[in-house]
């Protein structure tokens, strides 16, 4: 009788440890699903990637998305590097190989992301009449989102970044003048078209200055005056106004019209 019970002492304990490492393996991925991941990641690229100097970084888990995340990258390269994942189970959830290499989808937005840098860079150090934050991106051009959803005012050009090169080097000046697109968020004590004309003129002199233009700007202009909530209690904006469109003669009533638009466009 009592080799039995020890028998079944045993197992209830194997069980019990069983339990606990399937709990703790659920909520943070070690150890049994790290290994196993692991084990099948090396074989995913030694069967995708063979000879093509890849370096897999570790498995970083998620409880949220069910999974194991890692990057491959070529050391000493700027834009050859991609994400895996894996579901714990060992099974491949994704692999951006193709969207982020192949497309050249990291070196649009390496470049795009270059853009950014610059031109916060110079507007922080410019003598800008008003409170204001910007930032910019090449993103609409790759993706046309502003076409597609019929927003009004001048787009970027169409960006086929296919023909670009890995880890190449491009003049941001250029690209920026075809593919540049700005936001500017203002906030001042008057919110009329008079300072979004004004806006858009010390703007437009302090990229054409550093050479950074841009193909399209959209402006919030925020009151300093706000509500209980703290939200402004007046607001302007314009979607997609024109670099080519920003100079004194009649600047204000095509400034209006934009104003018009964009209400017009939200409005709908």
């Amino acid at each position: 009788m009592k080799k039995y019970l020890k028998v079944g002492a045993f197992l209830v304990a194997l069980l019990l440890i069983g339990f606990l490492v399937y709990i703790v393996d659920f909520f943070t991925g070690y150890p049994v699903s790290y290994f196993r991941v692991q084990h099948t990641a090396e074989q995913y690229m030694e069967e995708n990637y063979s000879g093509m100097d890849y370096v897999l970084s570790k498995p970083s888990y998620s409880l949220k998305l069910g999974g194991f995340d890692m990057e491959a990258s070529i050391p000493n390269t700027i834009d050859n590097h991609f994400s895996i994942s894996f579901y714990r189970g060992g099974t491949l959830k994704y692999d951006t190989y193709e969207q982020d290499v192949l497309n050249k989808a990291n070196t649009a937005i390496r470049l795009s992301n270059d853009y950014n840098a610059k031109i916060r860079d110079v507007f922080a150090n410019s003598d800008f009449p008003f409170a204001a934050d910007i930032s910019g991106d090449f993103q609409s051009a790759r993706t046309g989102v502003q076409e597609q959803q019929h927003e009004p005012g001048v787009y970027p050009e169409k960006w086929n970044i296919q023909e670009l090169v890995l880890d190449g080097e491009y003049d941001i000046s250029e690209l920026s003048g075809q593919y540049g697109t700005v936001f500017l968020s203002v906030t001042s004590r008057d919110v009329s078209v008079k300072a979004a004309a004004e806006s858009f003129l010390r703007l437009k002199a302090i990229m054409e200055q550093n050479h950074l233009p841009f193909k399209s700007v959209t402006l919030w202009i925020s009151s300093e005056k706000t509500d209980d909530s703290e939200n402004p209690v007046e607001q302007l904006q314009i979607l997609n106004f024109g670099w080519d469109d920003i100079y004194e003669e009649g600047l204000e009533e095509r400034v209006n019209e934009a104003v018009a638009a964009t209400e017009s466009y939200y409005n709908k």
